[in-house]
């Protein structure tokens, strides 16, 4: 039923589309789009934004992707009235994109210095916070924490013409480019792999399935505000700058 446009096309940030469903449950709208561009919530962001169709709009400010239903409920405020089988076009807020892109690119970007610096194999999770990105380094990663400012140097990619690379490679090819390590992580049944690359550098790429900046050169500068050891981990706290919108 629903297509996770945002897979396929990265950075498209609007899209034609039609309703599926169309519902006001416990005070707040609730559509089904059949593609969307939109991200779904997760810990490192979700999108927000608007559905505009011939008699109404629903003004997004949450998204959920329901498993059962292999869709994208998009809630929110409307405006006006939408129906199932009217044509829409669903537009992603550029500015709220643009911010969880920036954070997510940046925590691949640390986590890729950290793994070459470290020459070691593990996992970087991003949390969005209120006050920036919290950067977990799953694994030995801890060991190196007290070196960490004097190692990671992020500053020497950020504003540069690097793209960032989104394709995708066969299950077999993804584990010999990014990893063997990656196999524990993402099930078997997942035969073909989304991955991203920054261009031009000598980082493997990295299995994802969120959103990123198209770009290095929107990047201005990152901040650590606080990192800390939890067992063989550590978190990094941090913030971003970067061109807005």
């Amino acid at each position: 039923m629903d297509s996770r446009l945002f897979l396929a096309k990265p950075f498209q940030l609007s899209s034609p589309t039609q309703v599926i469903k169309a519902r006001l449950r416990k005070g707040e709208y609730q559509v089904v789009l059949r593609e969307s561009p939109f991200e779904p919530d997760n810990p490192e962001g979700g999108d927000r934004g608007r559905i505009e169709g011939p008699h109404g709009t629903l003004s997004v400010r949450r998204v959920v992707w329901d498993g059962n239903q292999k869709a994208a409920i998009h809630s929110g405020d409307l405006t006006g009235e939408l129906h199932a089988g009217e044509d829409v076009v669903a537009k992603v807020d550029e500015t709220v994109r643009r911010h969880n892109g920036a954070y997510h690119t940046v925590s691949h970007l640390l986590t890729s210095i950290a793994r070459e610096r470290w020459q070691s194999d593990f996992l970087g999770k991003l949390t969005l916070t209120e006050s920036g990105g919290d950067l977990t380094l799953f694994g030995q990663a801890a060991r190196a924490a007290a070196n960490w400012r004097e190692m990671a140097e992020p500053d020497r990619y950020l504003g540069a013409d690097i793209p960032v690379l989104i394709y995708k490679l066969s299950r077999t090819e993804a584990l010999n480019r990014c990893g063997q390590f990656f196999d524990s992580v993402v099930p078997d049944s997942v035969a073909e792999w989304r991955v991203v690359q920054f261009q031009g550098i000598a980082f493997p790429p990295i299995p994802c399935g969120g959103v990123h900046l198209p770009n290095l050169n929107v990047l201005r500068g990152v901040n650590f505000t606080r990192s800390r050891v939890s067992g063989d981990d550590l978190v990094l706290e941090y913030t971003c700058d970067y061109i807005p919108a």
